[in-house]
């Protein structure tokens, strides 16, 4: 595959536009403007890990604050894999909030998602859970990609700077699931999020 490196780029660019789009619209749009109702955007950066291999991961999401315990996220992400490998996932999460400490939440996130994996054959150490699927294929062929289904399980804290803005370090588990095997995926991230709707940092400040 002679183009992973351009396409690890592709979609975090678009994602990060969007993210300062929003933004940019936050701070000049009247409060009459419906994304001020529950709307989230963030971007993040951290490491990933499965089996041996460690790499840096990099995303960004747009979210949607049912009420004050429920929130919706759609999330993309770009994983390092190594030399000649690289990841992208697309996750679904539902973020459950139950407990408030003016200006600190704390979370507990689970979902769905999808899980794409592209490999150049002659310069990636594939892991056992796609080594026996490329036996499968035969010879003669150099760069490939697999799409599984994942699930997602994982908690964190939304730390409130201002009444828009969170810093929210989080940890989470991608269990990718393929014949009745399973590849987990371990990822520690920093999101800069920006919240439409305003939340209380201290007392008297919302």
């Amino acid at each position: 595959m002679n183009n992973i490196t351009s396409r690890r780029s592709a979609p975090l660019a678009v994602l990060f536009s969007l993210w300062v789009a929003g933004t940019a619209l936050a701070q000049t749009a009247p409060a009459s403007n419906p994304w001020s109702h529950g709307t989230t955007l963030n971007v993040f950066s951290g490491v990933s890990s499965a089996s041996s291999e460690r790499g840096a991961l990099a995303g960004a999401a747009v979210g949607w604050e049912l009420n004050r315990w429920l929130a919706v996220e759609g999330i993309g992400s770009w994983l390092d894999r190594g030399t000649g490998a690289d990841a992208f996932a697309a996750d679904l999460k539902a973020i459950i909030s139950p407990v408030r400490v003016r200006g600190v939440v704390p979370f507990a996130q689970a979902g769905i998602g999808m899980y794409r994996a592209a490999f150049q054959l002659s310069r990636a150490e594939l892991p056992d859970f796609y080594r026996s699927r490329v036996a499968a294929i035969g010879p003669g062929v150099d760069s490939i990609t697999f799409t599984d289904p994942s699930f997602i399980v994982g908690g964190g804290a939304n730390l409130f700077v201002t009444p828009h803005v969170a810093i929210r370090p989080d940890i989470q588990a991608t269990i990718v699931r393929r014949d009745s095997r399973s590849y987990v995926v371990t990822t520690v991230a920093v999101h800069l999020a920006y919240h439409f709707e305003t939340h209380q940092v201290t007392q008297g400040h919302r």
